[in-house]
């Protein structure tokens, strides 16, 4: 249980230090389209902004859901790092088929 409980914590910290990463990311992206110049005028510039801002969180995603696959691995709820990412992939999408199911 006491192991369960700290692959869950380093989990948490992981996923916040990715979101964190992202957001100064987005941040950063932002900032130097404005300093320099490319947003302001045209708004397929904007479109281009934002589009970086949802593959950098796209990205983000995916990481935390591998993050998530490895620590079922960690729990030894998986063997195969492909069907605990499946299962990581399908839970954080909030669909939950049913057709794996943890212990």
């Amino acid at each position: 249980m006491i192991a369960s409980l700290l692959v869950g914590a380093a989990s948490l910290v992981g996923r916040l230090a990715f979101t964190a990463l992202a957001t100064a990311a987005i941040l950063n992206v932002t900032v130097r389209a404005f300093r320099s110049g490319y947003a302001g005028g045209c708004y397929w510039h904007h479109v281009d902004i934002v589009m970086a801002g949802r593959l950098i969180a796209a990205a983000v995603r995916q990481a935390q859901m591998a993050l998530w696959a490895a620590a079922f691995i960690a729990c030894g709820e998986f063997s195969y790092f492909g069907t605990a990412l499946y299962h990581s992939a399908v839970n954080y999408t909030s669909l939950g088929y049913g057709d794996i199911v943890m212990s």
